[in-house]
């Protein structure tokens, strides 16, 4: 019972995880890209 519940909060976790970490990348490429449109 309680592991079940345990894998669930924790896939969860890791789904938001995973989702953070695609945005963080994506914000981090289109700073970049406003970094080379004003560098140029």
């Amino acid at each position: 019972m309680f592991n079940s519940s345990y894998n669930a909060f924790f896939s969860s976790l890791l789904r938001i995880v995973n989702s953070g970490t695609r945005s963080c990348s994506n914000t981090l490429n289109i700073s970049r890209l406003i970094e080379y449109t004003l560098t140029k």
